[in-house]
């Protein structure tokens, strides 16, 4: 056996416990549009009558589709070195490891990956009352951490008031996204860099906070004037009497 060939066997062998083997998924993403159409008559019918249409999504799931030198981690110890690509409209990441269909990493929270110089950790988040699971880069160390989140999605489709004639098809469009997340609870989504939404979180020491921020002349409008606030709220949380971070 080549060299080359051995190198990859070691590399497959390696990645198996972390990788998932569910169907891959293509590239094209189709949406099912239904449009109010005229009645048989020709007039417009007094019941809406509908024509369902199939789109393709303009655009790609990726940022990049190159597959480029990345590496895993479990338990932050380094597991394998592959090249990989993160899909931000599936919000996976596919590693190629042979010359068939890319495998899939598994989700889990103790699998991170590594690739052009990010960190990918998959975090528990709130979303309308509901915990979801997603990738995010950590943009500091915590306990309380801020993360960034970039993704892929088809937006809300405006439709024509009659027909599709001079409809277009939708595009993907890519949303970036702030979360705060304190020690081991569900990250909390910013819906702005701002006083008013960090403190929201941080509510538990608020006034202190607050103290802080007119202290220090902080809005709160960029990463590093939320991560310093976050490190000092640490500090308050390391200072309590009891040591709890419950409240």
């Amino acid at each position: 056996m080549k060299s080359s060939s051995m190198k990859w066997l070691i590399l497959t062998l390696s990645v198996l416990p972390i990788l998932t083997f569910g169907q891959y998924e293509e590239e094209n993403v189709k949406v099912r549009l239904r449009f109010p159409v005229q009645g048989a008559s020709g007039g417009v019918s007094s019941t809406v009558e509908w024509e369902e249409r199939e789109f393709i999504v303009s655009g790609s799931v990726y940022f990049d589709k190159t597959f480029k030198s990345g590496k895993i981690l479990k338990d932050g110890k380094l597991q394998a070195e592959s090249l990989m690509r993160y899909n931000p409209f599936r919000d996976h990441f596919e590693l190629q490891t042979s010359e068939n269909s890319p495998q899939l990493m598994v989700k889990s929270g103790n699998v991170e990956a590594m690739l052009d110089g990010k960190i990918y950790q998959y975090v528990t988040y709130e979303d309308k009352e509901q915990q979801k699971q997603g990738y995010m880069n950590p943009l500091n160390d915590g306990p309380t951490y801020l993360y960034a989140r970039t993704v892929k999605e088809v937006p809300i489709i405006d439709l024509p008031d009659h027909g599709y004639e001079d409809f277009k098809s939708p595009a993907f469009a890519t949303k970036h996204y702030y979360y705060i997340k304190r020690n081991d609870r569900p990250a909390i989504k910013l819906y702005a860099l701002s006083r008013k939404e960090v403190f929201a979180v941080l509510w538990d020491k608020y006034s202190e906070l607050r103290q802080y921020a007119r202290k220090n002349k902080l809005h709160m409008r960029n990463e590093d004037e939320v991560i310093q606030v976050l490190e000092y709220y640490d500090t308050l949380k390391s200072e309590d009497s009891n040591g709890k971070w419950d409240d």
